[in-house]
């Protein structure tokens, strides 16, 4: 088998994964066509949206002020259209003040923080710097002064992105991960900001992405984060995505997907070795990564996996992590449940492995 090609190196072409949302995507850019009319467009979606939501609006900030404080709502200088700087408006995530986005650390924030941020909700004040005008519902994601000067020395391309206004959401963080490189990032983002608007398109791309983030609330309310609903999800995410992992020795199946870890039912060696999946549109991905194993009972091998390069981050992280906003559609066709003695049995979740208990 060969060996994963190495990202730094300057002669590997690093592709953006064609799936069907991705293809979906490309069909329509940041540049407006007719900018009055795109304006009225971007003006009279927000208000609708705002006038929609109000009751949720008025109760996370009722409950963000009964809970963290005063200050319910943070501001956040960043660049727009022609590097003019604005106010970024969002729900104060932290008691502390500090900017959860920033540094990464939800664990330090407040549970009600954590819970706006994980969501997404914490943008909803976002609307407002749409009626404004200083943004768009769709763009490049508006960054901070001192990065786009950081960024701008880096890379020449970098101020591409100030032709254009800023948006609510952009095509990066919709089908991108937190794990893919800035440089895949940058790539699509250039893309985009050469490319006209298509306001279908765009449109249906922000009906995808208020679904999910209607799934996403209603995951965090009603799901539990059990041993049982790790082992749940695990087995049907293998199921679901027809997970098999290639070795030198062969393919075989994967009845167990977590984040970090695999479970197999063959005795499989550890090393370089390649996760197989099929997409909604019947392709099939490959994401080349390196396998650890951690244990080994009498019906199962449990390892622990490295993507082994910035695409198969992408690929891993977009379909089997499900990372991003708007989320992959899985296969149409499911591979039938497995009738053998190691689909009988009842995993236990031992810590983040998924392994099972020995038969007797």
């Amino acid at each position: 088998m060969r060996s994963p090609t190495d990202p730094s190196s300057s002669k590997t072409p690093v592709r953006v994964s064609n799936d069907a949302p991705q293809r979906h995507a490309r069909m329509t850019g940041y540049v407006p066509r007719h900018p009055k009319v795109y304006r009225v467009y971007n003006l009279s979606l927000a208000v609708a949206i705002v006038l929609f939501l109000l009751p949720l609006i008025a109760g996370l900030a009722l409950t963000s002020r009964i809970v963290q404080g005063p200050g319910v709502i943070a501001r956040a200088p960043r660049l727009g259209l022609h590097s003019r700087v604005f106010d970024l408006l969002t729900f104060r995530a932290s008691s502390q003040g500090q900017d959860l986005l920033m540094n990464g650390d939800f664990g330090r924030g407040h549970a009600f923080g954590v819970f706006l941020v994980a969501t997404g909700l914490h943008e909803l004040p976002q609307l407002f710097n749409v009626i404004k005008g200083d943004m768009n519902l769709i763009g490049p994601r508006p960054v901070r002064p001192a990065v786009a000067k950081i960024e701008a020395a880096r890379d020449p391309l970098y101020n591409i992105r100030f032709t254009v206004k800023p948006g609510m959401f952009g095509h990066t963080q919709s089908f991108m991960c937190r794990g893919v490189t800035q440089r895949l990032r940058d790539k699509l983002t250039y893309r985009k900001c050469r490319m006209q608007v298509n306001m279908w398109v765009e449109l249906g791309l922000i009906l995808r992405i208020a679904a999910s983030m209607c799934g996403r609330v209603t995951g965090r309310l009603w799901l539990q984060d059990s041993r049982r609903g790790h082992l749940i999800r695990a087995r049907r995410k293998a199921h679901n995505w027809q997970i098999m992992i290639e070795t030198d020795a062969g393919v075989y199946p994967v009845y167990a997907f977590s984040q970090g870890l695999l479970t197999t039912p063959h005795l499989v060696t550890g090393g370089l070795a390649r996760i197989i999946f099929k997409t909604h549109s019947g392709g099939v991905r490959k994401a080349a990564v390196d396998l650890a194993r951690l244990s080994h009972l009498q019906h199962e091998t449990v390892f622990h996996y490295v993507p082994a390069h910035e695409n198969a981050v992408h690929l891993i992280n977009r379909y089997l992590r499900e990372d991003p906003m708007v989320l992959p559609r899985q296969p149409r066709l499911h591979l039938p449940k497995p009738q053998n003695q190691a689909h009988d049995m009842v995993p236990v979740v031992s810590g983040d492995a998924i392994t099972a208990p020995p038969h007797g």
